[in-house]
């Protein structure tokens, strides 16, 4: 399970459309692999990290492809913070470093087990 992290998006338009109740209750969710993947490099952590922001764009599709500047301001958030999320979840250096380096902060995880 430690090769895998779940996406979860929680739709909150701030553009004025309504949210639907059970889309709140059941967010969309994105599972990404990556034991295929060597974490220790830099390679690794970019190809990781593209498969997040792929997934990150799939759980946050709630928010359409639009001209409207706040749509495209929550599509953004949306796919930052999911990101974000993903990163911590994950806690390798190589990935912390990548994502660092693209405004991705690096969130405090809880100290793993020994």
């Amino acid at each position: 399970m430690k090769n895998l992290i779940t996406f979860t998006a929680i739709a909150l338009f701030a553009a004025g459309s309504a949210v639907q109740a059970q889309d709140i209750e059941t967010p969309p969710t994105k599972t990404v692999h990556f034991a295929d993947i060597n974490l220790s490099s830099a390679q690794g952590a970019a190809k990781l990290y593209r498969r997040l922001e792929l997934a990150a764009g799939m759980v946050c599709v709630q928010y359409p492809d639009s001209p409207d500047p706040s749509i495209r301001r929550a599509y953004d958030k949306c796919t930052h913070e999911a990101i974000e999320r993903a990163v911590a979840k994950v806690d390798r250096p190589a990935l912390n470093d990548y994502a660092a380096l693209r405004g991705i902060a690096v969130l405090q995880t809880v100290a793993r087990s020994k």
